[in-house]
């Protein structure tokens, strides 16, 4: 799990070297904290120089998207390093009574993150020069090769209708925007208040977003919400760099992650530590 969780000694007390662990973690956030709110001010900034500018910067495999995908993917490559490092030795008991090697939460995070970034290159689609199959023609409403873009997945209709509140409960959008408030904010706040869910989550050991960062993921939703008021506004444009914005915070969370596994396994190393004959085990 996180890293600001104690390291255990043989008598049951943290290690000295554990508090200067969480210092490194508290100054770790802030950092992440600094690159996350320099990058909105800057990418929103563009809407200050015209609609030509946005255009040209939101379009389609233009710097914004391209940006964003390459943010998923370094996500995904983060969370698999998490996975590999993720220590072998823990024999932790999951909620299903069976025993894991690693942790399978960072895997589950890298695929889909993965996904996230076939996503935005249509699987490579437009670089491999391969020609859409005939059911994505019908189905799909930009006619590439992607699943967000199918008919059942999109916001509007035929018509170019806003589907009504059944519609959009498959609207990939509204699902990317359930998983990142349910995993950004609700679940580290439910952690840091619920005994309970706190020993659940650790046992499957799912590892915790800062809600500092979480606020950031609702701040991010909120401004491109207030650019929209403006009728002027390159509506494409603005969603392109709401999702790149996203990407790139998913990255700092990654990074974050993976940073502290590394340091963590640094810190205790591979094998487990006993006292007594009885295993202890560090922060997972």
């Amino acid at each position: 799990m996180s890293d600001a969780h104690q390291i255990s000694s043989g008598n049951g007390r943290p290690h000295n070297q554990s508090q200067g662990k969480i210092m490194s973690r508290k100054r770790r956030v802030r950092f992440m904290i600094v690159l996350m709110l320099s990058a909105c001010c800057l990418t929103y900034s563009i809407f200050l120089f015209g609609t030509s500018l946005v255009k040209r910067l939101t379009r389609e495999d233009g710097l914004i998207e391209t940006v964003g995908a390459i943010c998923f993917l370094g996500s995904s490559v983060l969370f698999f390093l998490g996975y590999l490092y993720s220590r072998p030795s823990d024999p932790v008991i999951t909620v299903t009574k069976t025993r894991t090697r690693r942790n399978v939460c960072y895997m589950l995070l890298a695929l889909v993150f993965l996904f996230g970034f076939l996503e935005e290159i249509s699987w490579g689609q437009r670089f491999l020069g391969i020609e859409t199959p005939e059911v994505m023609q019908r189905y799909n409403r930009q006619h590439e090769f992607n699943i967000h873009n199918l008919k059942w997945f999109h916001g509007r209709d035929e018509l170019e209708q806003e589907k009504g509140f059944v519609g959009k409960l498959l609207n990939m959008d509204r699902l990317f925007s359930v998983f990142w408030f349910t995993f950004c904010l609700c679940i580290p706040v439910v952690y840091s208040f619920s005994q309970s869910t706190r020993t659940l989550i650790d046992r499957i050991r799912l590892p915790i977003v800062p809600i500092s960062f979480g606020i950031l993921f609702v701040s991010n939703y909120a401004i491109s919400k207030l650019f929209s008021l403006n009728p002027h506004v390159y509506k494409h444009g603005l969603v392109e760099t709401k999702e790149s914005l996203f990407a790139f915070f998913f990255l700092c969370v990654a990074a974050n992650e993976a940073y502290g596994r590394l340091m963590l396994n640094k810190l205790t190393g591979y094998k487990r530590r006993t006292a007594g004959g009885s295993p202890h085990y560090g922060v997972r």
